[in-house]
């Protein structure tokens, strides 16, 4: 212990005895250090088994200025082995409180040949841009170790773990976090709502990535997401994604997930989807789905008010075994959404049974309710057997099929009936019920409706058939 002691003093001495003047112990650090320029504060020298240099409220910025610091606290630590050997070298710098500016783009960037081994920032106030995006992060701390080749990030609501490689890049990077305050605010405004998460990123070979990610609404209320004039709500979002890089890098040739899930109270969709050679694929099967939420799915299909309340209209029913098929080309998913089109191409194919669903008929807010059906669509249209529903008016139960061609949006619905004429003659307009020919108080009834849910021509014809 008195050797360590002595050292320790001796280290002290041949500190101050070498660098005993402000300019230029800063000299020296712009030199080691890389920087452009430096200003430190009050100087004191310490040992804690390494020699050590604290400075109160200094400020410094690197030489290609993508990194400044102000008014922070440092301690420069230098290693005892390098330091007897005659370099003082520093190994291990210290940054507490302060303002940190840090421009992290591709092109703001140089080699720090001399970057102490051990990097420390604590408690910092952390301003950094990315291109068009910038942020701000209070109470930031984070360690970077080159020896170990880990960095990790802790802010209020987030931690951030990444292990670089041998080639100085990330080979696994994980963010757990419980709000979404770290993030650009640019992003932070698309999701209304308290989310948390997990998100874990490794590369598992040579160009091949996995990306396993698990967000969770925080307060039981759904998380709603909007972009492109279009909201997503989720309870819960889970998955992940493999990614193969081919020959040139960042650009990848396949990128495929063998799971998927998306919840929404009852709601579940499960999924699998995969891109290749410019094509993409995607797999869905369910076990319930509320039939809104269905509704809501065709409002892209035309921008119109009177589409738009036709659709939501129609607030009952739940869809089982669902199972869905998608495809069409896109070029670069990881870099652009689809064009449009990529999207004119898509080909799809979903079938599903439906209970207990309301359809409005566009007629003064009639409805056919309780309604079983065996639905399928795709990319020309929807069409629908109607196994069992309930005419307005309780005018009787029947059975038929609907129809809508998605070029004019005219959905026919047709189909037979056993009826109350009586109610049926109340049901169809004067005009219409004189083509009925009433001969008893319930009647085989055959129906057929036909109207398009557009602004000006929102009514085709109703027309109805009694027998005996």
């Amino acid at each position: 212990r008195g050797g360590v002691t002595v050292t320790g003093v001796g280290a002290v001495l041949f500190a101050q005895d070498r660098k005993t003047e402000r300019p230029g112990i800063e000299a020296f650090l712009i030199e080691e250090l890389e920087l452009k320029e430096l200003n430190l504060g009050a100087l004191s020298w310490y040992w804690a088994g390494n020699l050590g240099l604290k400075a109160e409220a200094s400020s410094f910025t690197n030489r290609d200025a993508s990194i400044a610091v102000r008014n922070s606290r440092g301690t420069v630590q230098i290693s005892t082995i390098e330091l007897l050997s005659g370099n003082f070298i520093p190994s291990g710098i210290r940054l507490t409180g302060g303002t940190i500016e840090a421009d992290i783009s591709a092109d703001s960037h140089s080699e720090h040949r001399n970057m102490p081994a051990l990097v420390t920032l604590d408690d910092t106030e952390f301003h950094w841009r990315f291109g068009k995006y910038s942020g701000r992060l209070d109470h930031f701390t984070l360690l970077l170790d080159a020896d170990e080749r880990l960095l990790r990030a802790r802010i209020p609501g987030a931690h951030v773990s990444i292990h670089m490689g041998e080639q100085i890049v990330p080979e696994q990077v994980e963010i757990r976090f419980s709000n979404l305050n770290w993030m650009p605010r640019i992003w932070r405004d698309q999701f209304s709502g308290s989310i948390a998460g997990e998100v874990a990123f490794k590369q598992k070979q040579l160009k091949n990535w996995i990306l396993d990610f698990a967000l969770t609404s925080n307060n039981g209320s759904p998380v709603i997401y909007s972009a492109f004039d279009i909201k997503w709500a989720f309870d819960s979002l889970k998955g992940d994604l493999l990614l193969i890089e081919g020959m040139t890098e960042g650009v990848f040739d396949q990128v495929r997930s063998e799971s998927l899930e998306w919840t929404l109270g009852k709601n579940l969709i499960r999924a699998n989807c995969k891109w290749r050679e410019g094509n993409f694929t995607l797999s869905a099967t369910s076990p319930y789905v509320e039939m809104p939420l269905i509704w809501n799915g065709l409002r892209p299909l035309e921008d119109d008010k009177a589409w738009h309340e036709w659709l939501a209209s129609m607030q009952g029913g739940v869809a089982s075994d669902a199972r869905a098929e998608l495809s069409f080309p896109w070029m670069m998913p990881w870099k652009s959404l689809p064009t449009d089109s990529e999207w004119d191409s898509v080909q799809y194919h979903v079938t599903a049974h439906v209970n207990d669903a309301d359809i409005s008929l566009g007629f003064d807010q009639d409805a056919v309710i309780h309604t079983e059906a065996d639905v399928e669509l795709d990319q020309t249209g929807l069409k629908a057997i109607i196994l069992s529903t309930e005419l307005p008016n309780r005018v009787g139960q029947a059975k038929g099929g609907l129809s809508i061609p998605w070029n004019t949006l005219l959905i026919d619905v047709n189909g037979t009936a056993r009826a109350d004429t009586g109610r049926l003659h109340t049901w169809l307009d004067a005009e219409e019920a004189a083509q009925v020919d009433w001969q008893e108080a319930a009647a085989d009834a055959a129906f057929s409706i036909k109207w398009t849910p557009r602004s000006g021509e929102r009514r085709v014809g109703k027309e109805g058939g009694a027998r005996g």
